[in-house]
């Protein structure tokens, strides 16, 4: 009989780090299933709500930017209107502003050089580019903010 004890004391030795990890594990289920079933009515309800907000969206209404302006300082209007849990609706009116970035020269970091390529299009463009200089191709930058009230 003492032999057959001494065998499973050393099989739970042998195992200690697996059944423990095993039965952390267990706790962490058993804790979560009843922690979902407690709570089964607010997920409920949550879901509900959820797939109503969904329903109802984050509409986002844009103009199209005026033609008639220049290239820079075309001006779009969007607003945001959301709708939440509650029930109340939240209206934002944005500006976006797009500003067009003509070619242009910028400087490096120390030790770093223009590529091949910038450096073939700033030849054919006659543009001489100095050591640690590069060319930066033409690019639309935005500013977002707020509408005026």
């Amino acid at each position: 009989m003492s032999t057959e004890t001494s065998k499973k004391q050393s099989w739970f030795a042998k195992h200690k780090k697996a059944l423990m990890i095993g039965g952390a594990v267990l706790a962490a289920v058993t804790l979560g299933g009843t922690l979902l079933y407690l709570n089964k009515d607010y997920i409920k309800g949550l879901t509900s709500d959820t797939k109503d907000i969904l329903a109802a969206g984050n509409k986002t209404i844009n103009t199209m930017p005026s033609q008639k302006d220049s290239l820079n300082g075309i001006t779009e209007s969007s607003q945001s209107i959301t709708v939440s849990r509650s029930g109340s609706v939240d209206v934002k009116e944005t500006k976006t502003v797009v500003k067009y970035i003509d070619l242009k020269i910028r400087n490096l970091p120390k030790g770093q050089h223009a590529s091949a390529k910038k450096q073939m299009q700033a030849e054919s463009l006659k543009i001489s580019l100095q050591e640690g200089q590069t060319l930066v191709d033409p690019f639309p930058r935005r500013y977002t903010c707020k509408a005026a009230s």
